[in-house]
């Protein structure tokens, strides 16, 4: 049976403790479900500490559904918390490889931007048409430097927005060192000039993703996938039953020209994990993405 939004509530108190225990399953649960592995206690502490900070739901009173029945909808606040996973100090010398990741949660689904300086950059607010109860979603980017040289050098951080809301994580100050310790430009030119002239093959990673999504059944739904590496990786996707996706096999599903999956007019029995893989000469990366519809 699909999760009915119309009976999602009779009072914002007991709407709001029930999306919390919602969200904490589908969302804590999700590398069982996925992947047969039970998440980390302290992952599910974290997690359960975050959800206490979703703001209540407005409620109005709806739509008149029947002559003889009026029932009180609830219109959730749109909210949205980002993290950097990086301690707050990275000391590192030139020419090493670094990643630093950033991980935002919310409702509507995020959108993640990463900053360097100490002011965020303002996030384009993303319009959908879709319409009715809400959509719920994680991000998670990954900024990755193959060949940190001295002008990388600077302070990090990263912003999401959800709808209206927006927030930033921590910074990062990253030091770029040389090989022999010292605070300067010279030294570690060699990767970066072979990665300029191509001549350095990297395998392919996977940079942002929607590892879950939840939207309402009926909208239309976009699962992100950016991907680098060189040569550059070719992209595929895998549906839930783990079948190649064809553009023009299957209207209500697109791969855009970004690698994002456009999956229109969302059906129940589209629940499921969908795989993004890059691949190239160098090698293959892939991440899931979860997608649970829910009935308005």
């Amino acid at each position: 049976m699909s999760f009915s939004m119309k009976n999602f509530v009779n009072y914002t108190e007991k709407g709001t403790a029930v999306m919390k225990m919602m969200l904490f399953a589908v969302l804590a649960l999700y590398p069982m479900m996925v992947f047969g592995r039970v998440p980390h206690p302290h992952s599910r502490k974290v997690l359960h500490e975050e959800l206490n900070e979703i703001p209540p739901p407005e409620k109005y009173d709806g739509d008149v559904l029947s002559d003889s029945s009026k029932d009180f909808q609830v219109q959730m606040k749109d909210w949205v918390k980002v993290s950097l996973n990086t301690p707050k100090i990275l000391a590192v010398q030139v020419g090493d490889r670094i990643e630093i990741e950033c991980e935002a949660l919310g409702g509507p689904k995020p959108t993640l931007a990463w900053n360097k300086g100490l002011h965020p950059r303002p996030i384009a607010y993303e319009e959908t048409n879709n319409v009715n109860g809400m959509s719920l979603g994680r991000i998670i980017s990954r900024l990755r430097f193959d060949c940190i040289q001295p002008e990388d050098e600077g302070m990090y951080s990263c912003s999401a927005a959800s709808g209206t809301e927006f927030a930033t994580s921590h910074h990062t100050m990253i030091f770029v060192h040389n090989k022999n310790g010292s605070h300067s430009p010279s030294g570690g030119k060699n990767c970066k000039s072979l990665m300029e002239g191509g001549a350095r093959s990297l395998r392919p990673h996977i940079d942002q993703w929607t590892p879950i999504l939840m939207e309402v059944i009926g909208n239309d739904i976009t699962l992100q996938c950016i991907i680098s590496g060189n040569p550059v990786p070719d992209l595929f996707w895998l549906d839930k039953d783990e079948k190649l996706i064809e553009n023009g096999a299957d209207s209500r599903f697109k791969i855009l020209e970004g690698g994002d999956l456009l999956i229109r007019k969302l059906r129940w029995s589209d629940m499921g994990s969908y795989t993004c893989i890059a691949q190239n000469s160098a090698g293959q990366a892939k991440e899931t993405s979860f997608v649970y519809p829910m009935s308005e």
